[in-house]
């Protein structure tokens, strides 16, 4: 970690595993300006903070992943309603891929998801695997109806309340950038990973049920579908669930090592295998410091 700060000029970083259903610190240092605290934006790591939250507002609701993003969000082409909210969370809807700054450029998710159904598809829904965030506007904005609420509003009272993030946060202005546009610590990442860690409960507080997190942890794409755009660091995972990645798949399709990654090189992980969970937050280009994180997650056990 000294050599990859020096070599590339970092500013910090911090290096949180824990082991799996215990207080016990495998390793815990951090470098340079960094602390428990130090507030980043954590890029594409949001994407498992929001399937969670669409994943807990749908159990809430009494509705299935499965159904059709038609179901909750009116005025669509025939089409798109069929697109799944399941698809949509795991690359598979054949949506385009926008970036961040076009999603960022509405008022709110409404106009944003209005904005996107206009545009041509890439594919037939789960015939292309395309690595994105736009998709997830839509199914953040079906939580949105189903809740009543708007995503900042409903996030809050399916994660960050729960489970204490206080420093975990979408920016104020225009609309949500639900798969990459959040800012959040070492602290909150750990509690966060710590529930998926858990299998939907951190302690005494439970955002998921049991079932319900089983439900999005298993294996579900690209599967069959055609690979438009994918990042290197995951070309050797098996692929996403829902809303993360499915780093390494048993036979049942259950996923015994689920991440999350941001592209300015931060990284969360579960391997329940190993027993094992950590945080690695760092900013920089995720393909610099990918090496070092693959050989600490190693070297302390983790495959």
């Amino acid at each position: 970690m000294q050599s990859l700060i020096a070599s590339r000029g970092l500013a910090g970083a911090a290096v949180i595993v824990r082991r799996v259903g215990s207080d016990d610190d495998v390793e815990r240092r951090y470098y340079g300006t960094y602390n428990a605290e130090s507030r980043v934006p954590i890029a594409s790591a949001t994407k498992w903070f929001t399937g969670v939250a669409v994943a807990a507002t749908a159990e809430q609701a009494g509705r299935s992943l499965d159904m059709p993003v038609g179901n909750c969000i009116p005025g669509l082409a025939p089409d798109r309603a069929a697109i799944t909210v399941r698809q949509t969370l795991g690359h598979v809807s054949g949506l385009p891929s926008l970036g961040p700054a076009a999603e960022r450029a509405h008022a709110d998710l409404e106009a944003s998801v209005a904005s996107l159904m206009r545009l041509p598809v890439v594919g037939a829904p789960g015939e292309v695997f395309v690595y994105s965030g736009t998709a997830m506007q839509v199914a953040a904005r079906c939580a949105e109806i189903l809740a009543g609420k708007d995503f900042r509003t409903l996030f809050a009272g399916t994660i960050t309340g729960p489970l204490g993030l206080t420093r975990t946060g979408f920016a104020a202005e225009g609309a949500p950038v639900t798969g990459g546009g959040l800012w959040s610590t070492p602290h909150d990442l750990e509690q966060f990973t710590a529930m998926i860690a858990g299998r939907g409960a951190a302690g005494d507080v439970r955002v998921l049920s049991p079932e319900a997190f089983d439900d999005i942890s298993r294996l579900v794409s690209p599967a069959h579908a055609r690979i438009v755009e994918i990042p290197d660091a995951a070309r050797g995972f098996e692929g996403m669930a829902t809303g993360m990645w499915c780093e390494r798949a048993l036979p049942s399709g259950a996923c015994a090592v689920v991440s999350s990654a941001g592209a300015f090189g931060t990284y969360a992980w579960v391997d329940y295998e190993a027993g094992l969970y950590g945080v690695f937050v760092v900013q920089s280009r995720l393909p610099d410091v990918w090496p070092t994180w693959v050989a600490i997650r190693a070297a302390l056990g983790s495959r």
